[in-house]
C-alpha cells in the first residue's frame, strides 16, 4: 500500500494540473443592475526638438474616474450608462502650468469649461462581448468662445476607456493562448491605432493574469492641425476577474517617437506614456 500511494498522489496532481487548465470563456459579464468603478490614469512626457538646440519638454498626467452602470446584460451585448465622476489633468513645460481637479473647481476660469461640461452627465455605451464599442452616446458640450485649456474632449476621453473594455478574446483560452486585437485609442492629444497581442499567463482563483505586447502608430492628423507622424511599441499586464471580466487592475508601458508639427516643420519628438487602471464593484 505504502508503494502505491505516491502513484496515486502523483495521478492526481497531474488530473488537477490538466483541470486547471481548461480553456475560459474570457468575457465582458458584468451583472445587470450593478454599478462598477474604473479609475484610469495616464501618466505621459514629451520630448520635441523644435530646433538644433531647444526641446521642449512637455509633462501631462490626467485621472479619469468613471462609475459605469449596467442598464442590460445578455450573451450578445452589455448596455452601460457611464459618469465621469471625477477627472483631474496637469500640463506643463518649462513656461506655464495647468491644472484641473474637477472636485476642486469653482466653474470660474472658462478656459475649463470643456472638461467641467463632461462632469457627472451620463451617457451610454452598447459593449460586444469582446468589449468592443458597438455603439455610443454623445455628450452635448456648449463650446465657448475663449481657448480651451486642453484638447481633450468626450471623444477623445472616451478612447481612453478602451483601455479598460477592448482587451477580450473571441474564443475560450487556456494557459498560454494569445490572441491578437487592433483598437483606436488616445495618448494624451494624439489618436493612436494599438495592434496588440494578449497572452493568458496563469489563473488563480478567479483572476486571469494577462500579458500584453502590441505596436503603435498615430491614425490621424490632431484637433490642431498639428501633423503627428510616429510609432512606437507599448507592454503590460491585466488581471482580470474571470467571472464578470471586470479589469481588477492593469498597466500599461507606451514609448513611441517619430515627428510632429507644432511650429509649422516636422520636428523629431519623443513620448513616454503609463496607463494605470483600477476596477471594483461599488
Amino acid at each position: 500500500m505504502l508503494a502505491v500511494l505516491p502513484l496515486l498522489i502523483g495521478c492526481e496532481t497531474e488530473v488537477a494540473q490538466q483541470a486547471a487548465n481548461e480553456p475560459i470563456v474570457l468575457t465582458l459579464q458584468l451583472q445587470q443592475d450593478s454599478v462598477y468603478k474604473y479609475d484610469i490614469k495616464n501618466d505621459i512626457s514629451l520630448t520635441h526638438q523644435i530646433d538644433k538646440e531647444n526641446n521642449i519638454n512637455i509633462h501631462q498626467n490626467m485621472t479619469l474616474s468613471s462609475a459605469i452602470k449596467v442598464e442590460s446584460a445578455t450573451s450578445n451585448q452589455t448596455d452601460i450608462m457611464v459618469t465621469y465622476n471625477r477627472i483631474t489633468m496637469s500640463s506643463g513645460n518649462q513656461l506655464f502650468a495647468l491644472e484641473f481637479d474637477s472636485e476642486l473647481d469653482d466653474g470660474t476660469e472658462a478656459m475649463y469649461e470643456n472638461l467641467r461640461q463632461l462632469i457627472e452627465r451620463p451617457f451610454n455605451l452598447s459593449l460586444s462581448p469582446t468589449g468592443k464599442i458597438l455603439s455610443s452616446q454623445s455628450i452635448e458640450i456648449e463650446r465657448n468662445t475663449f481657448q480651451s485649456a486642453y484638447t481633450f474632449n468626450d471623444s477623445s476621453i472616451r478612447k481612453v476607456l478602451q483601455y479598460a473594455f477592448n482587451i477580450y478574446p473571441k474564443l475560450a483560452v487556456k494557459r498560454g493562448d494569445s490572441w491578437q486585437k487592433k483598437i483606436k485609442a488616445s495618448i494624451g492629444f494624439t489618436n493612436i491605432v494599438a495592434r496588440n497581442v494578449y497572452q493568458l499567463m496563469s489563473i488563480e482563483d478567479t483572476i486571469a493574469h494577462i500579458e500584453i505586447r502590441g505596436k503603435l502608430t498615430s491614425e490621424n492628423v490632431d484637433g490642431n492641425n498639428s501633423t503627428v507622424n510616429i510609432t512606437g511599441t507599448q507592454k503590460g499586464s491585466y488581471d482580470i476577474d474571470i467571472k464578470t471580466g471586470l479589469v481588477i487592475s492593469g498597466k500599461l508601458e507606451q514609448d513611441l517617437s517619430g515627428e510632429m508639427n507644432i511650429t509649422g516643420d516636422l520636428t523629431p519628438v519623443e513620448i513616454e506614456s503609463r496607463v494605470y487602471i483600477i476596477g471594483s464593484k461599488k
